[in-house]
């Protein structure tokens, strides 16, 4: 087919200054050839200049290049006026409507061609174009009772439908499509087409109505079969949504129309292996189109992805890889290619559609009107009142959640994961630990869910069993708030006393430091704290029996105190006695805050305990946290030295 041929502009017409920079930078884009960084860069142009001849010139080759077909027609249509005695713009227009499969468009667009340019060296081609759409437009239209004059005028206002769907020009297109319901009540691609507008503005009743409309006599329409499976899975009926994808599947249409929209629809539901089946029986009976260029590379990536949630890695990349070869723009495959090379634990794919696909436009741009406040305001209350309004009026997000935690791409995830971490809503919550706990996604998005779960109290802080690095072990969950507000309240003498104490500690004058405590316990002698420091004191002089000693009747004078159950449990962990240790400290991780020192005497306890049953994985995790939280403590450092093996010891040397 013929393409519009034809250059960068070679000057700038006279614009605002302010569009004069994004202008010469588009210019030197295309002049580089880089489309992809050009692309949206003219399309923005586009819109601030839409009569400007070197601004649509460009987009039209930038369009091209990235495979853009509505773009590149768009272009086109906006061009012409401008240079209408132009026959290669009007071949370029002709290949645009055919491309994006505007059949009776590209039929009028090659007979003004032929009309204008009947010498032209490609008017034989377009002869011969025209006579292969005319044939197929006869086709579709075979059943309606009508002149050739008014299918084609039906045709025409019928691709207008669509083509105003695709500029977003919602309300036009609802007009158009009424007017054509009145005219040919038994027109199904009206209805389908009101049943997606419908669905892009998140109008979700009425586009339910609206295709069981067409079942009404057209009980086997794949189109309405396939949205209403998709429409009734939204607003929570999946009952319904397998009902209808079972009418689908057993549906008698030609394969041609029922393929792509089948496969897609077993695609929303999440029906893997139904998809593969369908595939390989549709293969096994000749019935896929070889020269289907526009429905192929979709139909292949959706297979795909359900190979890869099978386990069949290996036949998913060869699909990806097979679609890439039919189309190289196609991004939902390029992204999954590169997705899956990446180690186990950091993939989101497979995905079969991207967020857009499960929330709207209608539905997005609400989203962001509701959640606009919290960029200006504080979390909290605030943010959770808006969610749940945000929920109230949108339960379908309820119904989506699940399905796009378990098949949606990065952004689809990271919208249901701000919706429960902003709002806390308790559905969303107990979807996230059920995701958590699973195999889906990368380890580090797992992660976030398991404690946003483990803070609403759906998880225990402490280990738990997750799929991490592509095997299960156990993780380590903080539901804890680490804070550093003071814990004690000290008389004033005290308090200077204590200060100076822990500061002799920490620079090993232990001496120094019973000194001050023993002044200290003088003024308030039932403070646990000072005596714990004292304690600590003794240890560091060698002083163990005494140290023990102290400890023990720390813990038994203050049973509820912190710390002395920390020494406690430290205690019994060297005697041996790992499960008691274990015991007394398990219950410290249902507290909902700690002081950073108790989470440095958590995390030490925890370790040291780990290592004395010589479960060096688990005494990482605890490790990783405690380094996380606080990478100065210097207590750190010793523990590090403790958890690596010889052989890493030697590699740093």
């Amino acid at each position: 087919m013929v393409k519009k041929k034809t250059k960068p502009a070679s000057k700038l017409t006279s614009l605002p200054r302010r569009l004069l920079s994004k202008l010469s930078e588009a210019v030197e884009l295309v002049e580089q050839e880089n489309w992809e960084e050009a692309h949206p860069l003219l399309i923005e142009l586009g819109e601030q200049l839409p009569d400007n001849p070197d601004v649509l010139e460009m987009l039209l080759i930038a369009c091209n290049e990235v495979g853009d077909r509505l773009g590149y027609l768009d272009a086109c249509e906006r061009l012409l006026p401008l240079h209408p005695d132009d026959a290669d713009l009007h071949l370029a227009l002709l290949h645009a409507y055919l491309s994006n499969g505007f059949l009776a468009h590209g039929q009028r667009a090659a007979q003004v061609f032929l009309e204008g340019w009947p010498e032209h060296e490609d008017a034989d081609e377009v002869r011969k174009v025209q006579e292969a759409v005319n044939e197929d437009l006869r086709e579709n239209f075979r059943d309606l009772e009508m002149g050739e004059d008014s299918a084609m005028q039906l045709a025409l206002d019928h691709e207008g439908m669509q083509l105003l769907m695709g500029r977003e020009q919602y309300q036009q297109a609802i007009k158009l499509g009424q007017r054509l319901i009145e005219q040919y009540p038994r027109f199904a691609p009206t209805y389908n087409n009101l049943g997606q507008i419908y669905w892009l503005q998140a109008q979700w009743q009425s586009a339910i109505d609206i295709e069981q409309q067409v079942l009404a006599f057209d009980p086997e329409n794949v189109h309405a079969l396939g949205n209403l499976a998709r429409f009734s899975l939204v607003v929570g009926r999946g009952e319904d949504a397998q009902e209808y994808a079972r009418r689908l599947k057993a549906s008698t249409r030609p394969a041609a129309e029922r393929m792509t929209k089948t496969v897609e629809t077993l695609s929303y539901l999440g029906d893997d292996q139904g998809i593969v089946d369908f595939i390989k029986q549709a293969e096994k009976n000749d019935e896929i189109d070889p020269d289907a260029e526009r429905v192929l590379p979709y139909i292949y990536h959706l297979v795909a992805a359900a190979k890869c949630r099978l386990g069949d890695e290996k036949g998913a990349r060869r699909d990806w890889e097979k679609v890439l070869k039919v189309d190289a723009n196609f991004k939902l495959a390029a992204e999954n290619l590169t997705d899956i090379k990446r180690p186990a634990g950091e993939r989101h794919a497979p995905w079969s559609f991207s967020l857009g696909y499960w929330m709207p436009p209608g539905l997005l741009s609400e989203f962001a009107q509701f959640l606009a406040p919290l960029a200006r305001k504080s979390q909290g209350k605030n943010a959770e009142n808006i969610v749940r309004r945000f929920l109230e009026k949108h339960p379908e997000m309820i119904s989506l959640a699940p399905h796009m935690l378990e098949r949606g791409d990065e952004q689809s995830r990271e919208m249901i994961m701000l919706l429960a971490n902003a709002g806390r809503p308790p559905e969303l919550l107990e979807l996230l630990k059920t995701f958590a706990l699973g195999q889906l996604g990368p380890d580090k998005f797992r992660m976030e869910a398991a404690q946003l779960a483990s803070d609403a109290g759906l998880l225990p802080s402490g280990m738990t069993r997750m799929w991490m690095q592509g095997k299960w072990i156990d993780v380590l969950l903080m539901g804890f708030e680490i804070h550093g507000e003071p814990e004690h309240t000290h008389s004033r003498p005290v308090t200077k006393l204590a200060e100076e104490a822990v500061s002799a500690l920490h620079e090993s004058d232990s001496k120094r430091a019973e000194e001050l405590l023993e002044k200290a316990l003088e003024l308030e002698p039932e403070s646990p704290d000072l005596l714990n420091n004292l304690a600590a004191a003794y240890e560091i002089q060698g002083r163990k029996q005494e140290s023990q000693a102290l400890a023990e009747q720390i813990h038994q004078r203050f049973p509820d105190y912190f710390f002395g159950k920390i020494s406690k449990a430290q205690m019994l962990t060297r005697d041996g006695e790992t499960e008691q240790a274990r015991q007394l400290l398990m219950p410290l991780l249902e507290r909902k805050r700690l002081h950073f020192t108790e989470f440095d005497g958590l995390c030490a306890a925890f370790i040291e305990l780990y290592l004395a049953e010589k479960d060096r994985e688990a005494a990482r995790s605890w490790f990783g946290m405690w380094e996380s939280a606080n990478p100065e403590n210097p207590m750190l450092e010793n523990y590090r030295w403790r958890l690596s093996g010889w052989k890493e010891l030697l590699k740093r040397r």
